[in-house]
């Protein structure tokens, strides 16, 4: 697999990225999905400044493929060690909490966690696979598009998929259509690259970290919202569907726009990135971290509750680290040397279906 120096400052970016999804999921999964009616207090403001950001580390995460892939093209065996690696966690997970932990799973739960490829499960990984399926036939249509189409277009998605959904009364936004916020994140990094070469300066860097600022100021009036009522979660919500893009493209170009440097710790953090998702995302790990040991919910009221926060995030964040550096050092080298020899095997497979495909497509 070839090599090439890689940016710590985008790095850096993927790492905080996680950071930011992991409070989010301590929020989502272990606060606000364990009651629908909560007292008005300080706990609840902090609880909703620090649970935004699920969906806008997704975008980060797809506005930074589609800036590198629109160039590119899809490494195929990377693909093949994304999906081993997912398969990998979903068994070892599902074997450990059934048979070590003796968690009462049926032969249908069972299945559903060690096939997540099929039941959607960890559906931001699983959604990546099938996307980048399609990134070979994407990147040459966006190609041929001029700089006003291609505004045109992405304006059009985003109009019609986020910018009026978000404004509904259940505050329902494209995450009901999940490939679809992929296309246009996708489409939106790559425009990036292709045409916003002159944002890339200290000066731009500037008017983005303003941007950021004024998203988080809207974040912050958002918050208020719960505590004033629970009816008003949808008012919440709605904001920061609202501004989840802009606060996405931010974050990215603040990274951009930052001075390129080159460090190994940072690097090799971010390359855990995909197994920390993978390992703490997961429906029963997911499950256990935030609403079994020390449930969440417990510490809501208390007035060490951001302390708590904080904490839980940091530890969860570094034991997938150390579980996932493990993986790389012990695990990783054999999947990549089992590929790499049936990699010939495969891609010889490959082209006698090609073949045979057009031969049955001429008779046709």
């Amino acid at each position: 697999m070839e090599k090439r120096e890689r940016n710590s400052a985008i790095e850096l970016l993927r790492v905080a990225t996680i950071i930011l999804i992991i409070f989010h999921h301590f929020n989502i999964h272990g606060i606000w999905g364990g009651q629908d009616v909560f007292s008005p207090g300080w706990q609840l403001f902090a609880s909703c400044m620090t649970g935004w950001g699920g969906n806008v580390g997704n975008e980060i995460f797809m506005i930074i493929t589609g800036y590198f892939m629109i160039t590119g093209k899809v490494h195929w065996k990377r693909i093949i060690m994304l999906l081993l690696t997912m398969f990998f966690y979903s068994w070892i997970i599902t074997g450990f909490f059934y048979g070590v932990m003796n968690w009462p799973l049926t032969i249908k739960e069972i299945s559903k966690y060690a096939i997540p490829i099929w039941t959607g499960e960890n559906w931001f990984v699983c959604c990546y696979l099938i996307f980048m399926c399609f990134v070979p036939f994407i990147n040459p249509f966006f190609k041929t598009l001029s700089k006003e189409r291609y505004q045109i277009l992405l304006f059009l998605n985003y109009f019609l998929f986020i910018f009026i959904p978000a404004l509904n009364l259940h505050g329902n936004t494209y995450m009901k259509g999940a490939f679809i916020q992929f296309f246009i994140m996708y489409m939106l990094g790559g425009y990036i690259r292709l045409y916003g070469k002159f944002w890339v300066t200290e000066q731009h860097r500037k008017i983005w970290r303003k941007l950021f600022l004024f998203g988080i100021l809207l974040i912050g009036i958002a918050s208020v919202f719960p505590m004033i009522h629970e009816k008003f979660w949808g008012s919440y919500w709605r904001i920061i569907h609202l501004i989840e893009a802009p606060m996405a493209v931010s974050c990215f170009m603040m990274a951009l726009c930052h001075k390129p440097f080159s460090s190994k710790i940072i690097n090799g953090v971010a390359g855990s990135v995909l197994g920390i998702y993978l390992i703490h995302d997961n429906p029963l790990v997911r499950k256990f971290i935030w609403t079994v040991w020390s449930p969440n919910l417990d510490y809501l009221d208390t007035w060490y509750f951001p302390l708590f926060m904080i904490g839980k995030v940091a530890l969860v964040f570094l034991v997938c680290l150390g579980i996932d550096r493990l993986r790389l050092r012990f695990v990783e080298p054999y999947m990549q040397r089992y590929v790499d020899t049936q990699w010939p095997k495969w891609e010889r497979k490959l082209d006698a279906c090609k073949v045979r495909m057009n031969r049955y497509l001429m008779k046709m």
